[in-house]
């Protein structure tokens, strides 16, 4: 087993904007006003030309955006396909009630709003939570158990936290961009996260966490870590001015960092640390 403590690289922050915009589908659906899910009144579909009342509510495998102050309860058991693209946008608010609601393989939902909530959910293998528009409030149940979670919030202009509390990372988790401020793994709770995909931080600031308080903290980690731009913070919290720690184990993969910067705010040598526990 290997120890290390803090590493320091030259810096080169690099942003990349990314859009997500697209073009009404025959066949897409949006919410019409709120109500059930499981209500046609609910919802509009578009029919290569306009808008129009939906016949019957959507199968899962459309392109499915809630927005205009709408919300939309899901009442029934629902299926996101590997084509479906669930949208919240604008004030939209998506909700489980007395349904459930799957994310299957190759789905996405895409959380485009600032504050709201995320939809507890299932999520799949294959499927991915993409956060985009962030910028001074964040989702009420944003702590689940994702399979690939994406974050690229240009807009984000406070440092916030995805809440995640015993949680586990099925897949990635790929940070593209996060504003003028910082994503973080967990608040203020002592904690320990499983990751089984790899890290990917192209631009942007990420770090396990950023909390003032003696945590504990662990994540265990079978993937790997790649940081190709902006700031991997193991630590960016004094931790109770070092009494807490932050452990993230390496069970499988490698560390690999260019054009970027490791930091650390723990003021005790060894309390925030990497821990390179491969068998080989």
């Amino acid at each position: 087993m290997k120890l290390a403590k803090y590493i320091i690289f030259g810096t080169l922050i690099g942003m990349f904007m990314v859009g997500y915009a697209f073009s009404q589908q025959v066949g897409d659906y949006r919410s019409a006003t709120s109500g059930n899910w499981s209500a046609a009144s609910t919802w509009e579909m578009f029919d290569g030309s306009i808008w129009v009342p939906a016949s019957s509510p959507p199968t899962g495998n459309e392109t499915i955006t809630v927005d205009d102050q709408d919300s939309v309860s899901v009442d029934v058991a629902v299926t996101i396909g590997g084509t479906g693209y669930v949208i919240a946008t604008n004030t939209g608010i998506i909700e489980t009630t007395t349904g459930s609601l799957t994310f299957g393989n190759g789905s996405t939902y895409q959380h485009d709003r600032n504050g709201g909530n995320v939809p507890i959910s299932t999520w799949g293998t294959g499927s991915t939570a993409l956060f985009t528009g962030i910028t001074t409030s964040t989702p009420s149940n944003r702590g689940q158990d994702y399979y690939n979670l994406t974050l690229n919030t240009p807009g984000l202009s406070s440092n916030k936290d995805m809440d995640l509390v015993d949680n586990t990372i099925g897949g990635d988790i790929t940070v593209i961009n996060t504003g003028s401020a910082r994503w973080r793994m967990v608040g203020g709770d002592s904690t320990t996260i499983t990751v089984m995909g790899d890290v990917i931080v192209q631009a942007g600031s990420f770090e396990t966490q950023g909390t003032s308080s003696p945590t504990v903290v662990e994540v265990n980690h079978y993937g790997d870590i790649n940081v190709t731009g902006g700031t991997f913070g193991i630590s960016r919290g004094s931790q109770g001015s070092g009494m807490g720690t932050t452990t993230w184990n390496l069970f499988e993969g490698n560390l690999s960092v260019s054009n970027a910067e490791l930091r650390n705010s723990n003021p005790t040598p060894g309390n925030a640390k990497f821990v390179f526990a491969r068998a080989d």
